[in-house]
């Protein structure tokens, strides 16, 4: 029995309470199972540390057990793995990232670690090393021309200032890469201040789309401005350490931009009044409604036309200046557009203020001719229609009797349609505006006052019509007459 216990203790692996363990040996790495280099690695009660080396592996020796691992990494949770006899080795650790907020003006900048540091007499720094200085984290690329030509423009600046302003130039570009730049280039010798690399916790607090990105630090580290490098110069530097706060324009990059989304997608509505040109056609929108009109961006700018789900046939009024002439006046050429010339469209342009109505008009007219494929002219035609005349010019029954004015020729609903205290251009309106192949009628009547009448029945049938204007002593007599007319052709084989 007793030689059996001691062949079980030595072949035993494991050191038993109290003893020294061989050593100890693993891996860290992310969630994602990305090795994760630098982290610290140290033992609550026994005196060896480490880190990972790039590879995110590491190895410790001469260890006391029991005792507690312990790992951190800024950016990181901290992690405590009790190590007791009967480990396992080599350990595969998962490190859990922080939740960091972006940091906004007016908050206090964490403690955070700096490594793989450059271009100064130290590896690693804290950034309240710092304190007491104004201090600029600079975000930079090597692939960035504009970064370092502000760099060169800083450095001067650096140098004047030293005693009481830092520049810290941060990239998340990886130190091999940056030396290769900066001694391809020569740049090192320029510049005085240092370059941290490999950044991965920085951009996290102060996330950024364009560089250079300039985030600035008053003397207690409490973030003053995030700004584009045009706002470092020697005033507001100057403002800045005489503990004021520069007056700058605030850098504001728009992080939700999705490249693979349309600048409109993008864009969303509180950048609305960003927009300085722009024009937008869509198909008929169920839910909105019919209209039409004006606005202006909140700076006054830039105005704002919309026609929202009105037919094709009143679009293309709108664009020649022919909106307030009826549908009849417009002649359809083409047959692709004769299909669809009562299909509801929307469209919106966004134009200078300083533009004529000519002038904006014009280029919708180019929007609907390229997208239809078709040409736009108002054009004189003789055409066949109708002219009402008084017969013998007698207006006595049409002469108003006064009261408030009242239009009911637009009620389809309506048996009897009132027309009371109104021009008789309201009657000639009305009737070429019931339907687009309903001929033209031109009003010969010279009445100047305003007319009184009840319609019944249609507007759209010519008898009908003959009957009611025939109570009034008015006829509809046909005429051939050169007229301006719409003229909507094919281009599909023209040069637009």
């Amino acid at each position: 029995m007793i030689r059996i216990i001691c062949l079980w203790a030595f072949l035993c692996p494991y050191p038993s309470p109290g003893q020294n363990a061989k050593g100890l040996s693993g891996k860290v790495a992310t969630p994602y199972q990305r090795p994760l280099p630098a982290v610290s690695l140290s033992f609550a009660k026994g005196a060896g540390s480490t880190r990972t080396d790039a590879t995110g592996r590491f190895r410790l020796a001469n260890l006391l057990l029991p005792d507690t691992l312990v790992l951190s990494k800024d950016g990181y949770h901290k992690k405590r793995i009790p190590i007791r006899a009967g480990f396992h080795t080599p350990l595969q650790i998962t490190l859990e990232p922080e939740v960091i907020r972006p940091l906004k003006i007016g908050d206090k900048m964490p403690d955070a670690l700096l490594e793989n540091i450059m271009n100064a007499p130290y590896s690693s720094i804290k950034l309240s090393a710092y304190k007491g200085k104004v201090l600029i984290l600079d975000f930079w690329a090597t692939w960035c021309g504009s970064c370092i030509a502000a760099m060169h423009e800083v450095e001067p600046l650096q140098k004047k200032y030293a005693d009481r302003f830092q520049v810290l130039a941060i990239t998340y570009e990886e130190p091999k890469h940056v030396t290769g730049f900066l001694q391809t280039t020569g740049v090192k010798r320029e510049f005085s201040f240092p370059i941290a690399t490999s950044d991965k916790l920085l951009v996290r607090y102060f996330p950024y789309r364009i560089l250079p990105h300039e985030v600035w630090l008053d003397a207690d580290q409490r973030i003053i401005a995030i700004t584009n490098q045009k706002a470092v110069t020697e005033a507001n530097i100057q403002t800045a350490i005489a503990g004021g706060i520069p007056k700058v324009e605030i850098k504001n990059d728009r992080m939700a931009m999705d490249k693979k989304k349309s600048l409109y997608e993008n864009i969303g509505e509180e950048l609305q009044d960003y927009i300085c040109f722009q024009s937008l056609l869509t198909q008929g929108i169920p839910g909105v409604g019919g209209s039409s009109g004006f606005s202006y961006s909140k700076d006054s700018t830039s105005r704002r036309f919309h026609i929202l789900n009105f037919d094709l046939i009143n679009l293309m009024k709108s664009a020649t200046g022919f909106f307030i002439q009826p549908n009849n006046r417009v002649i359809i050429e083409d047959a692709e557009i004769n299909k669809i010339k009562s299909d509801l469209f929307c469209y919106e342009l966004t134009y200078s203020k300083n533009l004529s109505n000519s002038e904006w008009q014009r280029y919708m007219k180019q929007d609907l001719e390229r997208f239809f494929q078709v040409n736009l002219e108002i054009v004189p035609r003789t055409v066949s229609g109708y002219a009402l005349r008084l017969v013998n010019n007698d207006s006595s029954r049409l002469v108003t009797k006064g009261g408030k004015y009242t239009n009911e020729l637009t009620d389809r609903n309506k048996p009897e349609k009132r027309l009371v205290n109104a021009p008789i251009s309201v009657l000639l309106e009305s009737l070429n505006s019931r339907a687009s192949d309903m001929p033209i009628i031109l009003d010969q009547t010279r009445i100047k006052t305003n007319i009184d009448l009840v319609f019944e029945g249609s507007l759209t049938d010519l008898d009908n019509i003959n009957k009611n204007l025939a109570r009034y002593q008015l006829e509809l007599l046909p005429v051939q007459k050169e007229i301006n007319m719409l003229v909507v052709s094919s281009a599909k084989h023209s040069k637009l």
